[in-house]
């Protein structure tokens, strides 16, 4: 089934306008994958990297793993000592960052640390408010509203998903101000980098309004333009939490390894969360620690060429989605991600008129509050093959 998806569809029997009509109005990225893959259409809606991890890591974790008898029993509840110490090896020497071990957390993927830091919350104040950064990441809202069981504060952005201050400075302080804001960079659906001096602002406004800012950085190596910047570059505050794994940059999305960067003092108290829900880590983070003390080379090596490969399919896919359905792209700055802005009557249209040239992409407002018909934005993913993106472009 994984390898049909992957490859040229076949264009199935099925009437493609007889089967749109089974497409809930509020169709999410799982429900248009879900119907591509039942109909031999090609997806870009759901962001799933379709590349292997490097052969060099995959050799390690297949040797690890027959080798490692201790290591199929649970895990370091912090994760374990070399997965930590390459961690805050690489920090220091390629992220800017000084980090002890003690300081980073093994996190089951970004999700993981994001799920554990809202139980905290919750566990400190269960009336504290969370906010998001409009638009957001659809399962950040899932994750908001499954742990405080109401939906977050939306913090909506400028024209150009710049912060508009006086939103985030109101949200702050108005009805009880937030207790946690979580902002994801790059961002993902906008594909923007956010800018050194606003973060450094927004670490500083959080702190005087006593939230915690609670940083998604997992497309953290997939800059196409612009610097990263990361608030943690600066130090580690108690309010700060970054969070960032593998599952993009290595395509290792179910070996669930993440980590997550904040002071001493708030790691160990986001582990006593952590553990009781996850229970540890994979064995996996022993393939990376090796991966990423002896063969840094390679992991650098790895992440230019699957972002230089985003660059070129963003190429040739927006081409192709302008000229077939007149969208227009937004030049991305980061992520895997694009976004376009389309002339259709509502977001579901577009996304039916690309469902009948054979594509499917994620509709705008999946990433907007309320129930709005019409963002003018689709998003595609562009984490596939060189060979893919030009078959997409050929049927389009």
């Amino acid at each position: 089934l994984q390898r049909k998806r992957m490859t040229k569809p076949t264009n199935g029997q099925v009437d493609i306008d007889e089967a749109i009509k089974s497409l809930p109005d509020n169709a999410t990225m799982r429900d248009i994958f879900d119907f591509c893959v039942k109909h031999d259409i090609y997806n870009l809606a759901q962001g799933m990297i379709e590349l292997p991890p490097p052969l060099i890591l995959r050799q390690i974790a297949a040797r690890q793993t027959l080798e490692m008898d201790e290591g199929h029993q649970y895990r370091n509840r912090f994760g374990e000592i070399d997965f930590r110490k390459a961690l805050s090896s690489i920090l220091k020497d390629h992220y800017r960052v000084n980090a002890s071990i003690d300081s980073i957390l093994a996190i089951s993927g970004v999700t993981g640390g994001i799920y554990s830091t809202m139980s905290m919350l919750r566990k400190e104040n269960e009336n504290a408010r969370v906010g998001l950064m409009v638009p957001f990441y659809t399962y950040h809202l899932k994750q908001a509203t499954e742990v405080f069981h109401r939906e977050p504060i939306f913090v909506h952005t400028n024209d150009d998903f710049s912060p508009n201050w006086d939103n985030v400075t109101k949200a702050l302080t108005q009805d009880g101000g937030l207790r946690l804001l979580l902002v994801c960079n790059p961002a993902n659906p906008q594909a923007i980098v956010w800018k050194k001096s606003d973060l450094q602002k927004l670490v500083q406004l959080t702190k005087q309004h006593n939230c915690y800012l609670l940083m998604d950085e997992i497309y953290c190596d997939l800059v196409w333009n612009g610097t990263f910047y990361s608030p943690i570059e600066d130090g580690l505050e108690d309010h700060v939490i970054v969070c960032r794994g593998f599952s993009k940059t290595l395509g290792a999305q179910s070996w669930r390894c993440g980590y997550l960067v904040s002071s001493e003092a708030t790691a160990k108290k986001l582990m006593t969360v952590h553990d009781p829900i996850y229970i540890s880590v994979p064995i996996q983070q022993h393939a990376i620690a090796e991966y990423l003390h002896l063969h840094r080379s390679d992991f650098l090596r790895h992440v230019d060429e699957l972002s230089q490969l985003m660059q070129s399919n963003w190429k040739i896919l927006s081409s192709a989605l302008q000229k077939s359905l007149g969208w227009e792209p937004i030049e991305p700055m980061g992520t895997m991600y694009g976004l376009f802005l389309h002339h259709a009557e509502s977001d579901r249209a577009a996304v039916v008129a690309a469902l009948k040239k054979g594509v499917g992409v994620a509709p705008g407002k999946i990433f907007w509050p309320g129930d709005m018909d019409n963002t003018k934005y689709v998003r595609i993913h562009v984490g596939i093959t060189a060979e893919k993106a030009k078959d997409i472009a050929q049927k389009l």
